[in-house]
């Protein structure tokens, strides 16, 4: 069909035909079609196709593309990669294992030459990714209820990888986005692996090939869940094999000490390609500004970017945040062409001086934001989304920048919250929710001086909360205002001392958070570090002088 040779399963190739499924560019046009992802190399929606007298068919339809030269060359003598997924899954099927069904396989070539290439295969109901599920719906259950579940959880995912790679099956790229969880009518939990084009099947898979998938897998999860965990997962997977199961203690502390090297040179490499132009990225140069913004879905048109660095305040409904004589912050509701989508938008103006001079020796303002909050998404903290940064620079001296960031909808900063929440009478909910409040602010401090960043301005206004998630279950923050952010290969003690004294400093003295609420979170930043109890006496002393010098610095005269 339009010089696309299919390969088709013999009981839907009449129905695919009739219902025009083989012409997939039509088909993207069809008014059921919800865009699943849009990439450099590949276009993945989803579609309903109606059936008569049963129900309509689902259908992810993935396809292909072929920007580069070099990729044109190299499949002119082998095969694409829709027609391997659906061979790797005729395999895998064959094995047993679990994975989704392929319906159709389409390519189409000029002189030899591989120029479209796409498969369809179906939708499975009631899947969520394994990452997915891990950082948001695990996070949504009370502490039991996310105990009982990894328990169960932890041993099922061992047994799965163990029959990959003793099934031969070895993934190239092996993390919880290509493993899917499905929730059965009984209510056991299954796993699907998906996205096998980059999956090659032989015998067993060698100690060292096992080493580096499971590296790769747990590079996600060292940091979303416990070691306890992980170490249920160990144990498992290597019972039955007989030259680790006595030393799987060993193994595991192994593949932990290579996940945290791959970790940081995968942490590395993509700092790098930030400021730079990527498959993510996109360089600009605009009316003497120049900067960087985000390619795929949101992308703000030149036309809102260029009256941002011209006038300012752009649009009638923007709303103004902050204004000071260095700082003006603002939002506004802009039309993606995809989505509406309101914007925050940070303009920093600089003053002649010595800090005007600095700025030719460094980099500041608005670009070092965006490398900075990007360098801790990869890492999985939760930051806002920047969208995009420019700057104006004279004679390589910054004048202004600006820092567009998508705004976090129904979300207040930590001091409203607590101001507003945990004053007055309390019930036995909200005293278990300033608990739980407690202790997931010390996971969050604690997780951001592990990556290695450190905040100079972290106070309750810089980290927002969201209400409506935290009276249900963990309680969700959103760090905002990279400015104050360092970020070093490792933090030091009185680094990470003056963070918890300036994040301290604006609670103490005020109602809703009591000295039982500080202890709770300072238990569970220390919780695994390891320090011996003078040590620790020693940091809390820093915390305590730190907090004291911070309120003689805001109030010196009632401190006297």
């Amino acid at each position: 069909m339009n010089g696309v040779r299919w390969v088709v399963r013999r009981e839907l190739a009449d129905f695919l035909l009739d219902a025009g499924a083989l012409d997939v560019w039509k088909l993207a046009e069809h008014p059921s079609v919800r865009l699943v992802k849009k990439g450099q190399h590949r276009v993945v929606f989803r579609v309903s196709l109606p059936r008569d007298g049963h129900e309509p068919l689902e259908l992810f339809v993935k396809i292909f593309l072929l920007p580069h030269l070099r990729d044109l060359l190299r499949y002119m003598v082998r095969q694409g990669r829709g027609m391997k997924e659906w061979k790797t899954a005729q395999v895998l099927e064959r094995i047993g294992i679990p994975t989704v069904r392929c319906v159709a396989v389409g390519s189409r070539r000029v002189a030899g030459v591989l120029r479209e290439d796409c498969i369809i295969t179906e939708a499975v109901p009631d899947v969520v990714p394994l990452d997915r599920f891990v950082s948001e719906e695990l996070g949504r259950m009370t502490p039991a209820e996310q105990g009982r579940l990894i328990r169960g959880a932890a041993p099922v995912l061992a047994e799965f990888v163990r029959r990959l790679h003793d099934g031969g099956v070895h993934h190239h790229d092996f993390h919880g986005g290509n493993i899917l969880l499905r929730k059965d009518v009984e209510g056991i939990r299954r796993l699907l692996l998906i996205d096998l084009h980059v999956v090659t099947c032989g015998g067993p898979l060698p100690l060292g090939a096992r080493l580096r998938n499971l590296t790769q897998l747990n590079r996600f999860f060292s940091t979303a869940v416990s070691r306890t965990a992980r170490l249920r997962f160990w144990k498992q997977y290597l019972r039955g094999i007989p030259f680790l199961e006595r030393t799987w203690r060993e193994y595991a502390r192994l593949v932990e000490e290579h996940t945290v090297s791959s970790r940081r040179s995968l942490w590395k490499s993509r700092d790098r390609y930030c400021l730079r132009t990527n498959k993510a990225f996109r360089r600009f140069h605009l009316r003497g500004m120049r900067g960087h913004t985000v390619r795929g879905q949101i992308r703000i048109p030149e036309e809102v970017l260029k009256r941002i660095g011209g006038e300012g305040l752009v649009l009638p409904d923007a709303v103004l945040l902050k204004d000071s004589l260095s700082t003006r912050v603002w939002e506004q509701t802009v039309d993606f062409g995809t989505e509406h989508c309101t914007i925050v938008i940070k303009h920093e103006r600089r003053e002649w001086g010595a800090k005007l001079l600095r700025t030719f020796l460094r980099r500041v303002g608005a670009l070092r934001e965006w490398r900075l909050a990007y360098a801790m998404r990869i890492r999985g903290l939760p930051v806002v989304e920047p969208l995009a940064a420019m700057e104006r620079r004279t004679m390589g001296l910054l004048r202004e920048s600006y820092l567009v960031t998508r705004k976090v909808e129904n979300v207040g900063n930590l001091e409203q919250f607590v101001q507003r929440t945990f004053t007055g009478e309390l019930s036995q909910e909200t005293r278990r929710l300033r608990r739980r409040m407690a202790r997931s602010l010390g996971r969050l401090i604690r997780a951001l001086h592990a990556c290695g960043f450190t905040q100079r301005d972290l106070k309750p206004a810089n980290i927002l909360v969201c209400p409506a998630d935290a009276v249900s279950s963990e309680v969700r923050f959103t760090l905002v205002d990279f400015k104050g952010t360092r970020q070093r290969t490792r933090v030091s003690e009185p680094d990470r001392a003056r963070d918890l004294a300036r994040l301290a400093a604006g609670f103490v003295g005020t109602q809703g958070v009591r000295t039982t609420d500080m202890m709770r979170f300072l238990d569970e930043y220390l919780s695994g570090s390891g320090m011996s109890h003078a040590r620790r006496r020693t940091f809390l002393a820093m915390i305590d002088q730190g907090i004291q010098e911070k309120r003689r610095r805001r109030n010196p005269e009632g401190l006297r």
